[in-house]
Order: structure tokens, then C-alpha cells, then sequence
């Protein structure tokens, strides 16, 4: 099994309750890199929320929020409304 680069997007500066998060997958990491570059620049103008269980952080609105641990992440995601 080939693996795959992902990263789950919450489109938006201020979504919706019932909006769910989007999971994108790449083939390679520099493709997911890209595409996370291309948000940035993008960023502001209709934001966005990247979760990324994988790293333990969260980025609301530019600022990185960091876990010590899964658990504390995945409670951070519900709390807040992030969880799809």
C-alpha cells in the first residue's frame, strides 16, 4: 500500500456549525507542502482551519495551536466544533 500525505481542512474564517471538514490526500509530501503553501497565500481572504491529527496542532485563522498529546488535540477539535 502506497502511503498518502493528508491534511483535513475546515473551509472558513467563521463556518457554519453543521460545516464539515474536508480531507485532501496527495501522493507525495512536497505535493501536500504545495498545497498548504497555497492556502497561506490565500489565507485572509476566506480563511480557514487546518486540522492535522498526525502533527498534534491545529491552525485557526494563521495561529498554530500545539498538543502535548493526541488526546489533548482531539479534545481541543471537539470543544471547539472542528470534529466532522
Amino acid at each position: 500500500m502506497i502511503k498518502k500525505f493528508s491534511t483535513t481542512i475546515l473551509w472558513g474564517e467563521y463556518p457554519e456549525p453543521d460545516a464539515e471538514p474536508i480531507k485532501y490526500e496527495f501522493n507525495t509530501q512536497r505535493e501536500l507542502d504545495a498545497f498548504i503553501h497555497g492556502i497561506n497565500e490565500s489565507d485572509g481572504w476566506m480563511g480557514c482551519h487546518e486540522i492535522d491529527a498526525t502533527k498534534n496542532h491545529v491552525v485557526l485563522g494563521g495561529c498554530v495551536y500545539e498538543f502535548d498529546t493526541q488526546e489533548e488535540l482531539n479534545a481541543f477539535v471537539k470543544e471547539n466544533g472542528y470534529e466532522g
